[in-house]
């Protein structure tokens, strides 16, 4: 029982984690040139959709958008970057305690099972001893009949009505 606030403390530190981590992991990563493009290109991209977006609602025609300056860009693709990153690693996690959950329900399931198995041969046995029991009134009535009459009589009509 453990387990689970174990894990489920990891999954917490691990989410808490990920924002720094992610964002070391720009830092580091924007010092090279095709990083820098990607990023710039992607800020590029979404600014564009951003502003054709605004002036949708408006009905003002836009025939040609001002782009971000090259900095801006870059430093707002690191940011998209760094959020796709801790995303990734929260759809992981939810991923992972999902399975996780499936697998402690399949313990259970198992469980279960094995507990109905356990009861159906209980039954079993108990079914067996009130033929066997049923087997011996029969006999203990069929022989004594010749002793006790009145008896057995009573004894068979009590056998018939059950």
């Amino acid at each position: 029982m453990a387990i689970l606030p174990l894990f489920k403390v990891a999954m917490l530190a691990i989410r808490q984690a990920a924002k720094p981590m992610a964002s070391i992991l720009v830092a580091r990563s924007i010092k090279y040139d095709r990083v820098k493009r990607t990023c710039a290109g992607t800020a590029q991209m979404m600014h564009r959709m951003e502003v054709r977006m605004k002036m949708f609602g408006t009905s003002v025609r836009v025939k040609e958008i001002a782009p971000l300056a090259e900095e801006e860009a870059i430093k707002q693709g690191a940011t998209l970057i760094a959020e796709g990153v801790v995303f990734g690693i929260g759809v992981s996690l939810l991923m992972l305690e999902t399975r996780r959950a499936k697998w402690s329900e399949g313990i259970k399931n198992e469980k279960l099972e094995r507990s109905f198995v356990n009861l159906d041969e209980r039954l079993d046995g108990i079914e067996k001893s009130m033929h066997d029991v049923d087997h011996d009134v029969s006999v203990i009535v069929s022989s004594s009949s010749s002793f006790y009459p009145l008896k057995a009589d009573r004894l068979q009509r009590i056998q018939q009505n059950h």
